[in-house]
């Protein structure tokens, strides 16, 4: 009985599992538009300073717009991609210019540098070049300090001394990436993966336990989806390669 209840809830976590990384491949579409709402309303809040006033204003327009892209994609039918992109693209142009009218001139121009990179990161991951080595290591360590902190709640203390530690590692990253010698990925695998490691010792020095779980946790989740999209892009270039 102990090992069939064991194996059900086995079943129950790896589907739950499995339901968690399709929404993160669909991009957040299948995440509830409320919390999808709140998420990006907290994050603008973090890093453009929103008054409590913006963030109200923010937060109505961001719900309606995330209510608008999950209907959108509801309705996406099959062979009509290029249609639903144009859909898409304009949502995002429309959200765009009623955020604009709440934000300060200084927040807009950063909310977009900041779409911009995350936008330019996910094409480096999706390509296989590295997850954004060709970014800039202090922008690289903006970045991944900015969602860490988001994610992690970090304190101000944390989020100075996370930025220092993963500046240092980028830069370290991107010199081992430039002075790769050709035929020699294995080598460059092990240095990066030795890199890894000291990185991540030098992070669990400044979070907390709980933090630094939660952050294997979510590293865990990501390398998960980028093994999916890499699967799928073989399967789809298999495919191609069948019907030419």
């Amino acid at each position: 009985m102990k090992i069939l209840l064991k194996s059900v809830l086995m079943v129950l976590l790896l589907t739950a599992g499995f339901a968690n990384a399709q929404a993160q491949r669909q991009g957040g579409r299948d995440m509830d538009p409320a919390m999808r709402a709140e998420q990006q309303t907290d994050r603008m809040t973090k890093n453009l300073g929103l008054s409590d006033d913006q963030i109200v204003k923010v937060k109505e327009i961001n719900l309606r717009y995330a209510e608008k892209a999950k209907a959108a994609f509801a309705d996406k039918k099959k062979g009509e991609k290029s249609q639903n992109r144009e859909a898409h693209q304009a949502l995002r142009t429309e959200h765009q210019a009623e955020l604009s009218k709440v934000l300060t001139k200084d927040q807009a121009a950063k909310w977009e540098q900041m779409k911009a990179d995350q936008k330019g990161e996910g094409r480096g991951q999706g390509k296989g070049k590295g997850a954004g080595r060709d970014m800039d290591p202090a922008k690289r360590a903006e970045h991944q300090t900015d969602r860490m902190t988001q994610e992690l709640g970090l304190s101000a203390d944390q989020t100075a001394k996370v930025k220092a530690i993963n500046q240092k590692y980028a830069e370290k990253a991107k010199a081992a990436h430039e002075a790769k010698p050709d035929g020699e990925k294995g080598k460059l695998k092990g240095a990066n993966k030795d890199l890894r490691a000291q990185h991540d010792a030098e992070l669990k020095k400044v979070l907390t336990k709980e933090q630094a779980a939660k952050w294997e946790q979510l590293k865990s989740e990501r390398k998960g989806e980028r093994g999916d999209r890499g699967k799928q892009q073989r399967k789809s270039s298999k495919s191609d390669l069948k019907k030419g």
